[in-house]
């Protein structure tokens, strides 16, 4: 066995950039329906993971990765929705951010935020068709828009990091317009 950083760098000789900045996100993210709980390990420690091995297979691709990795994320969707925003040049959107309402208690925290734009980007995957948790979601976007926030939602299609899909250039297209209209 292994501990994390160490899992972590070795995988960089087995994944792409992208998934391995997504392992990254998971281990340096609180886990926990709330992130209760501590992450598994911080980047500091992948970074010293990739010092000890730098000429271990897939080291570049490690060195690459870590300038992406950060903690929020809570699935690998998540991190690829992140990483299409940022790619696309918009700015890189807040993980997890936590909204209340006005008497202190969470509404939600949504997946990738822009707080100061009152923007909110929710990834919906397959497990959101299921019938309770569907229409927690409709309750949940209802709270948020009540505090003032404007969603989008997204599912696999319009989710791309390399922006080669139409859908995603859509997407992007679609989160840049939502960002100028409550800039102006």
């Amino acid at each position: 066995m292994t501990d994390a950083p160490t899992t972590w760098r070795h995988l960089a000789g087995m994944l792409s950039v992208d998934e391995l900045i997504a392992v990254g996100d998971y281990l340096v993210s609180p886990r926990g329906s709330y992130g209760d709980l501590p992450a598994l390990t911080e980047d500091e420690a992948l970074q010293r993971s990739i010092e000890r091995t730098p000429r271990l297979r897939g080291a570049a691709r490690a060195r690459d990765a870590l300038v992406d990795v950060r903690a929020g994320a809570r699935s690998p969707k998540e991190t690829e929705a992140r990483l299409m925003l940022c790619r696309a040049g918009l700015p890189e959107p807040v993980l997890n951010h936590p909204v209340v309402d006005e008497k202190g208690e969470l509404i939600a925290e949504i997946d990738l935020a822009y707080p100061d734009d009152l923007l909110g980007v929710e990834y919906e995957g397959d497990s959101h068709r299921e019938r309770e948790r569907f229409r927690r979601d409709i309750r949940r976007i209802e709270r948020l828009q009540d505090a003032g926030w404007h969603m989008i939602r997204l599912t696999s299609d319009d989710v791309d990091a390399t922006l080669t899909t139409t859908a995603s250039r859509d997407t992007v297209e679609r989160i840049e317009r939502r960002l100028r209209m409550s800039r102006t």
